[in-house]
């Protein structure tokens, strides 16, 4: 009876496993899931939730399309009930080319002429360049020639950029450029005359303020004499400075300047200069007083020295910080000329040609001569014959016991060319 019930109970438990796990798939937080063969939902291991019933998801809806409208019998419309498109915007027209200057007359060998701003030659064709920008070929032999067009005139002031190597008075230098010179006037000023009161402080000025310097000169225009009129520039307007420390007057016929007339006036306020002088000469009425009568009293001549100093020439090089005379070996590769008084200034004397001590020429020491014995003439005795050449004189000859020799007869060696001997 016991061995029955026990055999009862294991089939029973038996049947309730078979019927538990004779399917697979997870299950959910509460144990359960679905039953994909049997489209149930049951839970396992002791679940305890109440089995959902399953609800398959709704078929999706069939999207039927609206019915088509009906279109009635209506005649096209006309061209003139349709609406033309909106036109296409118009693009503005590129800006025209500014047209070059010409400069030169293409002559064809037609006869007509063309601008040209430039042209180049190659082989057989002649590349032209018009004044729109344009560049076109034409055989050499359609164009005759090229004539060039008067340019209008450039501008006088030109800026340059040089090394002062020379002052000649208080309104006049030499510039250095690229290895030449060019004399400078001051526009707009005129300074005293050398021998007029401030004439020599005019020029001490202004080689104070430039000499031996790089300046900027802006030119005006050229004077009579060649020289170039400009404005000279180092630490300020050079024109303008001498005016106003009273060492040159406003030349107001060639210059309007305003900058000038003021730099004059307070000069002349401040009696600065030559404006202490109660009445001073201008330069222009000085240059045109008729010369000093020999009555009146003149200056004392200046000293030979200071002239001669004044007026030696003297040689410098490009970069070198002597000076030299001109015949000096160290002048090969470059020579620049100033005067010795403002070469010693800057440079020192080389010591080669030593240009500073005055060259003398050796003065030979007289050789002492010695009086020929002469002997006296006897009958046969009465030509000389100097005793170095062998050749013999006569007794009108200058050379007649006169130069080194003895007396001989008319057969002794050969004869003078002078007195036929």
């Amino acid at each position: 009876m016991r061995f029955l019930r026990l055999s009862i109970g294991v089939a029973v438990t038996l049947c309730l496993l078979s019927s538990a796990y004779a399917h697979s798939g997870r299950t959910d937080a509460q144990g359960g899931h679905h039953d994909r063969k049997n489209g149930g939902y049951h839970y396992h291991n002791s679940g305890t939730a109440p089995a959902p019933r399953y609800t398959p998801p709704p078929a999706p809806k069939r999207i039927v399309p609206p019915p088509r409208p009906t279109t009635p019998n209506v005649p096209p419309p006309s061209a003139e009930d349709v609406s033309q498109p909106d036109p296409k915007p118009i693009k503005p027209p590129p800006p025209a080319r500014p047209k070059l200057t010409p400069r030169y007359t293409a002559h064809f060998a037609s006869g007509r002429s063309m601008p040209v701003v430039e042209y180049r030659e190659e082989k057989g064709v002649y590349w032209v360049k018009g004044v729109t920008g344009s560049e076109s070929r034409y055989p050499k032999k359609l164009l005759k020639r090229f004539e060039p067009i008067a340019q209008a005139a450039k501008p006088k002031a030109k800026l340059v950029t040089g090394k002062v190597v020379g002052v000649s008075d208080g309104d006049s230098l030499t510039l250095l450029v690229a290895k030449k010179q060019y004399k400078i006037r001051l526009a707009g000023i005129d300074c005293p005359e050398s021998s007029q009161a401030f004439g020599t402080k005019a020029k001490q000025a202004l080689s104070a303020k430039v000499f031996g310097k790089t300046v900027k000169v802006l030119k005006t225009d050229t004077d009579r004499y060649g020289r170039i009129v400009a404005v000279v520039f180092a630490d300020g307007c050079v024109n303008t400075q001498l005016v106003r420390e009273g060492l040159a007057w406003h030349y107001k016929q060639y210059s309007d300047s305003k900058t000038l007339a003021d730099a004059e006036a307070q000069a002349r306020k401040d009696k600065v200069g030559l404006w202490a002088d109660a009445n001073p000469q201008p330069p222009w009425e000085f240059r045109k007083a008729p010369a000093p009568s020999a009555g009146l009293p003149e200056d004392p001549p200046p000293k030979a020295t200071a002239s001669k100093t004044n007026s030696t020439t003297v040689y410098v090089t490009r970069t070198g910080t002597k000076y030299h005379r001109a015949s000096c070996r160290h002048l090969a590769k470059s020579k620049y000329a100033m005067s010795l008084a403002d070469a010693e200034k800057l440079y020192g004397p080389c010591g080669t040609c030593k240009p500073s001590a005055p060259r003398t020429s050796p003065v030979a020491s007289p050789r002492p001569t010695v009086a020929p014995t002469a002997k006296p003439a006897t009958a046969a005795n009465t030509h000389w014959v100097t005793s170095s050449s062998g050749i013999r004189h006569n007794s009108s000859c200058r050379y007649y016991q006169n130069s080194k020799g003895r007396a001989c007869d008319s057969s002794t060696g050969r004869a003078c060319k002078i007195c036929g001997g």
